[in-house]
């Protein structure tokens, strides 16, 4: 934490999140640690009225990259002299207003998170190692059907859990079947019980283990 602190003291970098809770990972209260953020009830409780902190009104929550394109956004990590930003989830189109504006993103391209992250493509990213995820299969919505036992269904692209569909029936399959019979949808066996979190980083030979949480679903 001593080298953060120094680093960020040289280096000043401004998380830009969708929603505040994603950013407090590090507190508010460190020094060259900044946030944009949408502005919310929660938000004000949290961090109102801290000068590192740019809370953004808006008829509607502005998506991450909305937020990037606001003049409020530029005009404060001008002021502040930032140069760095770190987002929650790249995307080219994050990518490239960046590189318009002359920002350093510190998040890995969204191609190599796309390939890690994204339902389909991640399973073929782990290779050997797909065999360690419950059982599945990949196939065209119009060709699911209904065994009779429930089955998780996941689309492609997906971010906290608004891809992934509980099919509990046959109504499930043909809502499917409908509405997406030309996309492909990774089918899971549906396994009953507690689900954990774990988040690590792996850089080098190197590993940092994060804590487990209990995962809401």
């Amino acid at each position: 934490m001593n080298r953060l602190a120094h680093s960020l003291k040289k280096t000043p970098i401004a998380y830009i999140a969708h929603d505040l809770e994603r950013a407090l990972g590090l507190s508010p209260k460190t020094v060259g640690y900044f946030i944009i953020s949408n502005n919310s009830v929660f938000a004000k409780n949290a961090v109102g009225g801290r000068k590192n902190v740019l809370l953004i009104d808006s008829e509607r929550q502005l998506d991450t990259y909305e937020l990037l394109e606001r003049e409020e956004t530029k005009k404060f990590l001008e002021k502040n002299k930032i140069e760095t930003i770190l987002v929650f989830k790249n995307t080219s189109r994050i990518e490239k207003i960046c590189s318009d504006n002359h920002w350093k993103l510190l998040n890995p391209s969204a191609a190599l998170a796309g390939n890690v992250e994204e339902k389909i493509r991640g399973a073929a990213w782990l290779g050997d190692l797909e065999k360690l995820l419950p059982p599945h299969k990949i196939v065209l919505g119009e060709n699911l059907k209904w065994n009779g036992k429930k089955i998780i269904a996941q689309f492609n692209h997906a971010h906290t859990g608004n891809g992934t569909i509980l099919i509990k029936d046959e109504a499930g399959i043909e809502e499917i079947r409908k509405k997406f019979p030309r996309r492909e949808i990774k089918i899971s066996k549906y396994i009953d019980g507690p689900v954990f979190t774990n988040n690590n980083v792996v850089w080098g030979e190197k590993i940092l283990i994060g804590n487990i949480s209990y995962q809401i679903t």
